[in-house]
């Protein structure tokens, strides 16, 4: 098991402030990204036009910025986590994340013709074991169609996508690849596994009862 990349699923899934201990459906759907994401990747090279990625919920920057200053108590999200070294390193990259979102939340800026524009963190930094598997996968896709095809260039649109993923740095390595440079191959989307309690098992009494006359 590759568990820094099921933490890192495993964050992307529960968010940075998760408000319910982290549950077998949280880690059902962690499990699934690695495979969804080898999935994305080839429909990406498949795409023939521009397509408009769904629009994003609108962002409070200030409440978010007051939240990522505000300390925040992890040990209900990880109750359920049977195995406290996994446990751990959940809590571990929560804090993580958290302090590099916070590092970047003010200054990563792009000046544009309507005003100063806020900008994500880079994935790299905050996710590297999934930053690296896309980049295995893109790698793999490119070469697979070269092989197949003998000759294949990656389309404009597809390159120009690329190229902001990898960063700029790293652009000439897009070019470079071919059929004689076969890319570290991985021969199946990886698997991780990691095992919870019952849910209601990281519940104080307090919260049962709440639940309790939700439920009722």
């Amino acid at each position: 098991m590759n568990t820094e990349l099921a933490i890192e699923c495993l964050v992307a899934v529960t968010g940075l402030y998760p408000s319910n201990p982290v549950s077998s459906v949280d880690v059902e759907k962690a499990r699934k990204i690695p495979k969804e994401t080898a999935e994305a990747v080839r429909e990406f090279f498949d795409l023939t036009k521009n397509e408009q990625p769904a629009k994003s919920p609108t962002i409070s920057y200030l409440a978010t910025w007051k939240r990522l200053n505000q300390k925040h108590d992890d040990r209900k999200a990880s109750a359920l986590i049977s195995d406290h070294e996994v446990a751990s390193a959940y809590v571990g990259k929560l804090g993580e994340v958290r302090e590099y979102v916070k590092s970047k939340w003010r200054p990563s800026k792009i000046v544009t013709m309507m005003g100063d524009k806020l900008l994500p963190p880079a994935v790299s930094a905050v996710f590297p074991e999934f930053y690296a598997m896309v980049g295995v996968f893109i790698d793999e896709e490119m070469f697979r169609r070269r092989v197949r095809r003998k000759s294949y260039e990656v389309p404009y649109m597809q390159e120009v996508a690329i190229k902001a993923y990898l960063g700029e740095t790293l652009a000439a390595e897009v070019e470079t690849i071919n059929a004689e440079t076969q890319p570290a191959e991985m021969e199946a989307p990886p698997e991780f596994d990691i095992e919870t309690r019952d849910r209601r098992a990281g519940m104080t009494r307090a919260d049962r009862v709440e639940e309790g006359n939700a439920s009722g």
